[in-house]
């Protein structure tokens, strides 16, 4: 059910969860593997979507249009940089480009590795279901975390 009085206060910042970099890292589910120029890359453990990352936007920002000239570049050029390192180090088939926030409003961008072997190839990765998300064990998520932080310095 939609919240307008809630709705607005994270449209504002107030409480929203991209914002707060403590957040972004739950160990064993989601790791910071870099900062970039606009902001902060997060890897998401995801054996299905081996090397799903997002990349947010450093401040809070609802709409792409609501950056300046530079600072849409800047995150139009990070995207492209994390794209290529998540190509170069997990060999997918296809990148999965998207921007959503109609449940966070804090630009951001997922970036989701698609493989034919996925068990969703030809489907959006959102066709998923929750319980069905499968992870990568410890020392796997730390192997492909590794590489991403490298090729991103």
């Amino acid at each position: 059910m939609f919240d307008e009085a809630q709705w607005s206060q994270l449209c504002s910042g107030v409480d929203c969860p991209l914002c707060d970099r403590a957040r972004l890292e739950v160990p064993g589910e989601r790791t910071i593997v870099a900062e970039l120029a606009s902001g902060v890359v997060v890897l998401r453990n995801d054996a299905d979507f081996r090397g799903y990352c997002m990349l947010v936007l450093r401040r809070h920002r609802v709409e792409l249009f609501d950056l300046p000239a530079g600072e849409r570049r800047d995150f139009i050029e990070d995207a492209s940089r994390l794209a290529r390192a998540i190509q170069e180090c997990c060999g997918p088939a296809k990148l999965n480009y998207a921007m959503l926030g109609n449940e966070v409003p804090h630009l951001h961008l997922h970036i989701i590795p698609r493989y034919p072997d996925d068990g969703w190839w030809g489907r959006s990765p959102w066709a998923r279901p929750d319980a069905q998300r499968r992870l990568l064990a410890p020392d796997g998520f730390e192997r492909l975390a590794s590489p991403l932080r490298n090729a991103l310095r």
